[in-house]
Protein backbone atom coordinates (compact mmCIF):
# COMPACT_ATOMS: atom_id res chain seq x y z
CA UNK A 1 0.00 0.00 0.00
CA UNK A 2 1.55 3.86 -0.37
CA UNK A 3 2.82 5.07 3.10
CA UNK A 4 0.33 7.40 3.91
CA UNK A 5 2.16 8.84 7.15
CA UNK A 6 5.40 9.32 8.66
CA UNK A 7 8.34 6.67 8.75
CA UNK A 8 8.66 6.22 12.50
CA UNK A 9 11.26 4.76 15.36
CA UNK A 10 10.67 4.36 18.83
CA UNK A 11 12.29 2.77 21.54
CA UNK A 12 10.99 -0.84 22.81
CA UNK A 13 7.55 -0.43 24.14
CA UNK A 14 6.82 3.16 23.01
CA UNK A 15 5.31 2.19 19.47
CA UNK A 16 4.10 5.39 17.75
CA UNK A 17 -0.07 4.30 16.87
CA UNK A 18 -0.33 6.49 13.73
CA UNK A 19 2.95 4.96 12.19
CA UNK A 20 2.72 3.56 8.83
CA UNK A 21 6.04 2.43 8.57
CA UNK A 22 9.12 1.86 10.75
CA UNK A 23 10.45 -0.50 13.64
CA UNK A 24 11.76 -0.42 17.35
CA UNK A 25 15.19 0.90 18.08
CA UNK A 26 17.63 0.45 21.59
CA UNK A 27 17.97 4.83 21.03
CA UNK A 28 18.18 6.96 18.53
CA UNK A 29 19.79 10.14 17.80
CA UNK A 30 18.71 13.78 15.87
CA UNK A 31 20.57 16.96 15.33
CA UNK A 32 19.34 18.14 19.04
CA UNK A 33 18.66 15.17 21.01
CA UNK A 34 20.37 11.59 22.12
CA UNK A 35 17.67 9.76 23.48
CA UNK A 36 18.50 6.82 25.78
CA UNK A 37 16.89 3.19 24.80
CA UNK A 38 14.73 3.64 28.01
CA UNK A 39 13.29 6.83 27.36
CA UNK A 40 9.81 6.31 26.55
CA UNK A 41 10.76 8.55 23.19
CA UNK A 42 9.59 8.16 18.96
CA UNK A 43 11.10 10.32 16.20
CA UNK A 44 8.97 10.66 13.44
CA UNK A 45 9.86 11.77 9.48
CA UNK A 46 8.20 15.22 9.15
CA UNK A 47 6.73 14.49 6.09
CA UNK A 48 4.91 11.50 4.26
CA UNK A 49 7.96 9.10 2.59
CA UNK A 50 6.38 8.40 -1.04
CA UNK A 51 6.20 4.99 -0.86
CA UNK A 52 5.03 1.70 -1.03
CA UNK A 53 4.60 -0.90 2.50
CA UNK A 54 4.84 -4.56 2.76
CA UNK A 55 4.56 -6.34 6.16
CA UNK A 56 3.93 -9.55 7.19
CA UNK A 57 5.65 -13.02 7.02
CA UNK A 58 8.66 -13.16 4.53
CA UNK A 59 6.67 -15.47 2.04
CA UNK A 60 3.82 -13.29 1.97
CA UNK A 61 6.19 -10.44 1.59
CA UNK A 62 7.96 -11.69 -0.96
CA UNK A 63 4.11 -12.61 -2.90
CA UNK A 64 3.32 -8.97 -2.96
CA UNK A 65 6.83 -8.10 -3.84
CA UNK A 66 6.65 -10.41 -6.69
CA UNK A 67 3.30 -7.65 -7.82
CA UNK A 68 4.68 -4.64 -6.70
CA UNK A 69 6.45 -2.00 -9.21
CA UNK A 70 10.22 -1.90 -9.78
CA UNK A 71 11.93 0.47 -6.81
CA UNK A 72 15.16 2.17 -6.38
CA UNK A 73 15.80 1.77 -2.91
CA UNK A 74 14.23 0.71 0.60
CA UNK A 75 14.06 -0.08 4.11
CA UNK A 76 13.75 -3.17 5.63
CA UNK A 77 12.94 -4.34 9.17
CA UNK A 78 12.73 -7.86 10.69
CA UNK A 79 11.30 -8.88 13.93
CA UNK A 80 13.31 -11.92 14.40
CA UNK A 81 16.90 -13.03 14.00
CA UNK A 82 16.82 -15.54 11.80
CA UNK A 83 15.90 -16.07 8.05
CA UNK A 84 16.83 -12.89 7.05
CA UNK A 85 19.47 -14.43 4.38
CA UNK A 86 17.19 -16.21 2.49
CA UNK A 87 14.41 -13.41 2.75
CA UNK A 88 17.39 -10.78 0.91
CA UNK A 89 18.30 -13.27 -1.60
CA UNK A 90 14.71 -13.68 -2.95
CA UNK A 91 13.87 -10.12 -2.66
CA UNK A 92 17.38 -9.67 -4.43
CA UNK A 93 16.08 -12.38 -7.42
CA UNK A 94 13.03 -10.16 -7.47
CA UNK A 95 14.30 -7.12 -7.72
CA UNK A 96 17.74 -6.96 -8.53
CA UNK A 97 18.57 -3.22 -8.62
CA UNK A 98 16.63 -2.60 -5.72
CA UNK A 99 18.90 -1.28 -3.02
CA UNK A 100 18.60 -1.70 0.85
CA UNK A 101 19.34 -0.50 4.25
CA UNK A 102 17.52 -1.69 7.26
CA UNK A 103 18.08 -4.48 10.17
CA UNK A 104 16.87 -6.68 12.98
CA UNK A 105 14.61 -4.10 15.05
CA UNK A 106 15.43 -3.84 18.70
CA UNK A 107 13.84 -5.94 21.25
CA UNK A 108 13.64 -6.92 25.15
CA UNK A 109 12.81 -10.89 24.10
CA UNK A 110 12.69 -13.04 21.09
CA UNK A 111 11.04 -10.68 19.16
CA UNK A 112 10.85 -6.31 17.62
CA UNK A 113 8.09 -4.38 17.34
CA UNK A 114 6.82 -3.13 13.77
CA UNK A 115 4.84 -0.94 11.88
CA UNK A 116 3.06 -1.93 10.08
CA UNK A 117 2.67 -4.58 12.51
CA UNK A 118 4.02 -8.03 11.17
CA UNK A 119 5.02 -11.03 12.69
CA UNK A 120 8.57 -10.78 10.62
CA UNK A 121 9.55 -8.23 8.11
CA UNK A 122 8.31 -5.05 7.35
CA UNK A 123 9.62 -3.53 3.51
CA UNK A 124 8.67 0.21 2.38
CA UNK A 125 9.95 0.25 -1.08
CA UNK A 126 10.98 3.98 -2.25
CA UNK A 127 11.40 5.28 -5.86
CA UNK A 128 14.26 7.08 -5.40
CA UNK A 129 17.13 7.85 -2.47
CA UNK A 130 20.77 6.97 -2.38
CA UNK A 131 22.48 4.01 0.29
CA UNK A 132 26.00 4.09 1.10
CA UNK A 133 27.85 2.10 3.85
CA UNK A 134 30.87 1.88 6.09
CA UNK A 135 33.16 -0.39 8.19
CA UNK A 136 34.70 1.57 10.62
CA UNK A 137 36.81 -1.57 12.04
CA UNK A 138 39.98 -1.53 10.16
CA UNK A 139 41.55 -4.88 9.04
CA UNK A 140 44.43 -5.48 11.15
CA UNK A 141 46.81 -8.70 11.07
CA UNK A 142 46.52 -12.43 8.73
CA UNK A 143 43.89 -13.73 6.71
CA UNK A 144 42.02 -16.22 8.37
CA UNK A 145 40.65 -19.50 7.52
CA UNK A 146 37.87 -20.50 9.33
CA UNK A 147 36.37 -24.45 9.64
CA UNK A 148 32.36 -23.88 10.91
CA UNK A 149 30.17 -26.10 12.77
CA UNK A 150 26.99 -24.92 11.12
CA UNK A 151 26.06 -20.99 9.26
CA UNK A 152 25.94 -19.06 12.03
CA UNK A 153 28.58 -21.06 13.86
CA UNK A 154 32.70 -21.07 13.59
CA UNK A 155 34.05 -24.28 15.02
CA UNK A 156 38.46 -23.66 14.70
CA UNK A 157 40.32 -20.88 12.90
CA UNK A 158 44.09 -20.65 12.00
CA UNK A 159 45.71 -17.97 10.01
CA UNK A 160 45.74 -18.65 6.25
CA UNK A 161 48.18 -21.05 4.56
CA UNK A 162 48.82 -22.54 7.94
CA UNK A 163 48.46 -26.21 9.02
CA UNK A 164 47.15 -26.12 12.49
CA UNK A 165 44.17 -25.51 13.61
CA UNK A 166 42.95 -23.95 16.93
CA UNK A 167 39.32 -23.46 18.51
CA UNK A 168 37.76 -20.64 17.56
CA UNK A 169 37.70 -18.98 21.00
CA UNK A 170 40.68 -19.72 22.32
CA UNK A 171 42.13 -18.42 18.29
CA UNK A 172 40.01 -15.24 19.00
CA UNK A 173 41.40 -14.23 22.13
CA UNK A 174 44.83 -14.60 20.66
CA UNK A 175 43.95 -11.95 17.82
CA UNK A 176 42.50 -9.77 20.48
CA UNK A 177 45.58 -9.84 22.89
CA UNK A 178 48.21 -9.70 20.22
CA UNK A 179 46.41 -6.37 18.70
CA UNK A 180 45.82 -4.80 22.31
CA UNK A 181 41.56 -5.36 22.39
CA UNK A 182 39.90 -6.04 25.12
CA UNK A 183 39.61 -10.08 24.93
CA UNK A 184 36.13 -9.65 26.63
CA UNK A 185 34.58 -8.00 24.34
CA UNK A 186 33.36 -8.32 20.90
CA UNK A 187 32.42 -4.60 19.56
CA UNK A 188 36.55 -3.18 19.39
CA UNK A 189 37.11 -6.57 17.63
CA UNK A 190 35.83 -9.02 15.03
CA UNK A 191 35.80 -11.22 12.37
CA UNK A 192 34.76 -10.48 8.88
CA UNK A 193 34.47 -11.75 5.33
CA UNK A 194 36.67 -10.02 2.77
CA UNK A 195 33.90 -8.12 1.08
CA UNK A 196 34.10 -6.25 4.61
CA UNK A 197 30.70 -7.38 5.90
CA UNK A 198 31.33 -8.04 10.09
CA UNK A 199 30.37 -10.79 12.34
CA UNK A 200 29.15 -9.82 15.77
CA UNK A 201 30.69 -13.04 17.63
CA UNK A 202 29.85 -14.53 21.13
CA UNK A 203 31.18 -17.56 22.89
CA UNK A 204 29.78 -20.53 22.72
CA UNK A 205 32.04 -23.05 24.53
CA UNK A 206 35.21 -23.32 22.59
CA UNK A 207 33.05 -22.34 19.15
CA UNK A 208 31.86 -19.00 18.38
CA UNK A 209 28.60 -18.02 17.31
CA UNK A 210 27.72 -15.33 15.19
CA UNK A 211 25.07 -12.79 14.67
CA UNK A 212 24.72 -13.07 10.99
CA UNK A 213 25.04 -15.80 8.73
CA UNK A 214 29.00 -17.24 7.45
CA UNK A 215 29.26 -17.07 4.08
CA UNK A 216 32.82 -17.13 3.39
CA UNK A 217 35.49 -19.58 4.77
CA UNK A 218 38.09 -16.54 4.53
CA UNK A 219 37.81 -14.11 6.93
CA UNK A 220 39.40 -10.81 8.00
CA UNK A 221 40.67 -9.80 11.44
CA UNK A 222 39.10 -5.80 12.05
CA UNK A 223 39.76 -3.68 14.95
CA UNK A 224 38.86 -0.12 16.39
CA UNK A 225 39.59 1.72 19.39
CA UNK A 226 36.53 3.75 20.76
CA UNK A 227 37.32 6.87 19.75
CA UNK A 228 37.55 5.92 16.02
CA UNK A 229 34.48 4.41 16.52
CA UNK A 230 33.23 7.75 17.97
CA UNK A 231 34.86 10.26 14.94
CA UNK A 232 33.89 7.46 12.04
CA UNK A 233 30.57 6.90 13.14
CA UNK A 234 29.99 11.09 13.63
CA UNK A 235 31.61 12.06 10.25
CA UNK A 236 29.29 8.97 8.83
CA UNK A 237 26.17 10.75 10.15
CA UNK A 238 27.16 14.43 9.45
CA UNK A 239 25.54 14.31 6.32
CA UNK A 240 21.96 16.24 6.10
CA UNK A 241 18.47 14.26 5.95
CA UNK A 242 19.60 11.03 5.74
CA UNK A 243 18.50 8.00 7.95
CA UNK A 244 21.63 6.59 9.78
CA UNK A 245 21.41 2.79 10.54
CA UNK A 246 23.58 1.76 13.05
CA UNK A 247 24.93 -1.26 15.57
CA UNK A 248 24.00 -1.11 18.68
CA UNK A 249 26.91 -2.99 19.43
CA UNK A 250 28.73 0.58 18.39
CA UNK A 251 26.71 2.50 20.14
CA UNK A 252 28.26 0.46 23.51
CA UNK A 253 31.60 2.33 22.43
CA UNK A 254 30.38 5.72 22.24
CA UNK A 255 32.10 7.55 24.80
CA UNK A 256 29.71 10.96 24.12
CA UNK A 257 26.71 11.35 21.94
CA UNK A 258 26.64 11.72 18.52
CA UNK A 259 25.79 14.81 16.63
CA UNK A 260 23.93 14.40 13.78
CA UNK A 261 23.71 17.14 11.18
CA UNK A 262 20.15 18.77 10.40
CA UNK A 263 17.47 16.37 9.13
CA UNK A 264 18.96 13.81 10.08
CA UNK A 265 17.94 10.57 12.51
CA UNK A 266 20.14 7.81 13.44
CA UNK A 267 18.72 4.92 15.17
CA UNK A 268 20.51 1.56 16.36
CA UNK A 269 19.20 -2.01 15.22
CA UNK A 270 20.64 -5.91 16.47
CA UNK A 271 22.23 -6.44 13.12
CA UNK A 272 22.46 -3.97 9.91
CA UNK A 273 21.28 -4.70 6.27
CA UNK A 274 23.84 -3.07 3.76
CA UNK A 275 24.57 -3.40 0.37
CA UNK A 276 27.95 -4.82 -0.66
CA UNK A 277 29.08 -5.86 -4.33
CA UNK A 278 25.93 -5.59 -5.72
CA UNK A 279 24.11 -7.72 -3.14
CA UNK A 280 21.68 -6.54 -0.24
CA UNK A 281 23.57 -8.35 2.98
CA UNK A 282 22.80 -8.83 6.62
CA UNK A 283 25.62 -7.75 8.61
CA UNK A 284 26.67 -6.62 12.10
CA UNK A 285 28.67 -4.07 13.64
CA UNK A 286 28.20 -1.78 10.67
CA UNK A 287 26.83 1.60 9.58
CA UNK A 288 24.44 2.25 6.58
CA UNK A 289 22.68 5.68 5.62
CA UNK A 290 19.75 6.39 2.87
CA UNK A 291 19.47 10.04 1.83
CA UNK A 292 16.39 11.62 0.66
CA UNK A 293 14.18 14.47 1.31
CA UNK A 294 12.11 15.52 4.72
CA UNK A 295 13.83 15.21 8.23
CA UNK A 296 12.67 13.74 11.82
CA UNK A 297 10.57 15.81 13.62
Amino acid sequence: MPCPSNLTFWNVGSAHADAAFGGSTHGFATFDEWVAPEAGRQAAWNSPVPGTVLGGTYTGVLDDLARAPAAKTGIVLFARADGMEAFLTAVGRLQPGLTLLGGATARQGSTGELAPPAPEVSLLLLPAGEVETTNVLTPTGPRIEAKTAGPRRLAALRAWGESAWQPARQALVALKARSGCPVDRFEEATLADPLGRNLHLSVNGDELDSGAQVDSVELVFRTARPDEVQTRFQEFCSVPNALVVGCAGLRSLLARPLRPAAGTLVVFLFGEVIPLAGQNRFGNLMLGRLRFQGHPE
